[in-house]
C-alpha cells in the first residue's frame, strides 16, 4: 500500500559499447543514463554510431512524468561524458506514442511506432514524412525481412484481454494481409523488445516477459526459418539486476555492431506519486473514449 501511495515507476537508459554476442552479454560494461529531475524515457532505438564524433544516435519515447504520455523523440548519447542529449520531436500529438524503430522496405524507409490510443499502426514514410493509415491494434509492431520477404510482427489482446502474437506479409506501398507462413512463437515472450535482430548469421527476436508486471525482463529468441514456417526458441534471458540491482523492469534493446542500450525502470519515492497515478489515469481514459 505504501508503495502504491508514495512511489512511482521512472524509465531511463543503460547502454554498452562492448557487446558482442548474447551468449556473454552480461560481462558487458554498462554505463547508465542519470536522468534530469522529472525526466523519463523508454524504447531507445540506435539509428546511428559514430565513434568518431564520439555519440551514439537514438529514436526514443519520451514520457512526460506528470501526465505519462509518450512522445517520439530523437537524441544523442555523448559517449566519453556519459551524457545524453534530447535533439527534439519527431511524433508529438495528443495521443500517446511510443516504441519507435526505422526499417527499411523495398526502396523506402520507415520510422514505425506503437499507436494504440488512436486504433491504427503508426507508419511515418520518411522520404516524403507521409503517415499511411491503416486501422487495428499493433502493439509494439516490427518488421522482419527474410530475403526479399517482410513480415510486420506485432501483438494484440483480445477480448479476454490477453495478449495474442500476430504476423502478416508486407506488399508494395506497405499494404498488409494476413500471412500464410506459419509462425511458432515463444508464449513467455508475446510482446516485442525492440527491432529483430540480425547477428553472425542469426536472427533474434526480442521479447518481454510480463507475466509478473508489465515490462519485467527480456527473452531473446532465436529464430530457425523453414519453407513455409518460422520457429523461435529461447535462447537467453536478460534481467534487469544483470545491468543495475536497483532496477526492478526493462522491455527494450537494440543492437547495432558493438552498441547495446535498453531502459531500465526505477521505482522512486515521490510525496505526489499517488495524484500522478491519478492524473495519468484520467488522460489515457479521455484519450479512449
Amino acid at each position: 500500500m505504501l508503495k502504491q501511495l508514495f512511489f512511482i515507476d521512472t524509465w531511463t537508459f543503460a547502454y554498452a559499447n562492448d557487446f558482442n554476442d548474447f551468449s556473454n552479454i552480461e560481462n558487458c560494461r554498462w554505463k547508465i543514463i542519470k536522468p534530469r529531475l522529472f525526466q523519463s524515457m523508454a524504447d531507445p532505438s540506435i539509428t546511428q554510431t559514430n565513434t568518431t564524433e564520439d555519440k551514439l544516435d537514438i529514436i526514443y519515447e519520451n514520457i512526460n512524468f506528470f501526465t505519462g504520455k509518450g512522445s517520439i523523440k530523437d537524441g544523442e548519447i555523448k559517449l566519453a561524458k556519459n551524457r545524453f542529449q534530447s535533439k527534439g520531436n519527431i511524433i508529438n500529438n495528443r495521443f500517446h506514442t511510443s516504441f519507435p524503430n526505422i526499417f527499411k522496405v523495398q526502396d523506402s524507409e520507415y520510422l514505425i511506432y506503437e499507436n494504440e490510443e488512436a486504433s491504427s499502426l503508426g507508419i511515418v514514410e520518411k522520404n516524403t514524412f507521409s503517415n499511411i493509415n491503416i486501422e487495428g491494434e499493433f502493439l509494439d509492431p516490427v518488421i522482419l525481412s527474410i530475403n526479399s520477404d517482410n513480415y510486420l510482427i506485432s501483438s494484440y489482446r483480445n477480448f479476454e484481454n490477453n495478449l495474442k502474437f500476430k504476423i502478416y506479409e508486407i506488399s508494395n506501398n506497405f499494404d498488409i494481409k494476413e500471412s500464410d507462413r506459419e509462425y511458432i512463437h515463444n508464449a513467455n515472450s508475446v510482446r516485442n523488445a525492440g527491432k529483430i535482430i540480425y547477428l553472425k548469421n542469426y536472427i533474434f527476436r526480442p521479447g518481454q516477459n510480463t507475466s509478473g508486471r508489465y515490462g519485467s525482463y527480456l527473452i531473446i529468441n532465436k529464430l530457425s526459418i523453414e519453407d513455409k514456417r518460422i520457429i523461435e526458441t529461447e535462447y537467453k534471458v536478460i534481467k534487469p539486476s544483470l545491468i543495475d540491482k536497483n532496477a526492478n523492469g526493462t522491455h527494450n534493446i537494440s543492437v547495432n555492431e558493438n552498441f547495446v542500450i535498453v531502459d531500465l525502470r526505477y521505482s522512486k519515492f515521490f510525496i505526489l506519486a499517488f495524484v500522478i497515478k491519478l492524473i495519468r489515469l484520467g488522460r489515457k481514459y479521455s484519450n479512449l473514449n
